[in-house]
């Protein structure tokens, strides 16, 4: 491989690592953070809702209770279902049209525990289940389940922006390595033309380099050399 094709190849390389470290970065942290939010969010917007079907549930109100979870599940494009359960377990409100099975065998909160927040799985979708214990548990349960559905959309929009920026900075360090490749190898061939012409017995030859870089002082070490055959050939003679 040549000179120039290393540079830019490694150039290529460094840009690709550094692009695709960056964007894993970025997706895991986002998820924990996405996790978090949604555990966040979620325990405040069930421990709300438990409270508030306290009252319905002790009237017997299912009336007012469906009312109450069909408002609070259009607070959010996050909330999958939302799920109460009486002392008896028994679903006595919900938003789907058949309760998932799955769901139903979900631990209840633990005694010791002011919610719980299990991940399960509801039409192929991953699910923090969410559950606050209404009125310390005496009357069941209240479980809401969030998704990361459009949290997870808009991750994965940043990172297709950023795969685009990072092909945008591809294309410019592949410029940037093929400028710097001719700019070191077109020097360094002139150089071993001109050794070799030496080598062959012309002292007369022009070296056309004049930095004052690594490759200037090897230019000027050769012309040194090339001055001093002049001269050796020419008491030779």
């Amino acid at each position: 491989m040549s000179l120039k094709s290393r540079i830019v190849s490694i150039t290529m390389g460094i840009i690709i690592v550094i692009g695709a470290g960056s964007i894993i970065y970025v997706w895991l942290s986002f998820r924990n953070l996405t996790k978090s939010e949604v555990e966040r969010v979620g325990v405040t917007i069930t421990t709300v809702f438990s409270r508030q079907a306290s009252k319905p549930l002790i009237e017997d109100d299912f009336a007012s209770l469906n009312s109450l979870v069909d408002e609070t599940k259009r607070l959010s494009k996050d909330i999958s279902y939302i799920l109460v359960i009486d002392k008896e377990g028994k679903a006595v409100a919900h938003t789907f049209t058949k309760i998932p099975p799955n769901l139903m065998s979900v631990k209840s909160v633990p005694s010791n525990k002011k919610y719980s927040v299990a991940t399960v799985k509801v039409d192929g979708n991953t699910v923090y289940d969410v559950g606050v214990p209404i009125l310390g548990g005496t009357l069941g349960v209240a479980r809401i389940g969030f998704t990361q559905k459009f949290l997870m959309q808009y991750l994965k929009g940043m990172v297709r922006g950023m795969m685009i920026s990072i092909v945008v900075i591809l294309l410019i360090g592949v410029f940037a390595g093929l400028y710097t490749a001719r700019s070191i190898s077109q020097p360094i061939l002139h150089l071993v033309d001109v050794t070799e012409r030496i080598s062959m017995g012309e002292a007369d030859v022009s070296i056309d380099i004049h930095s004052k870089d690594e490759i200037g002082k090897l230019a000027e070490s050769i012309r040194r050399m090339a001055a001093s055959i002049k001269i050796a050939m020419k008491r030779l003679t």
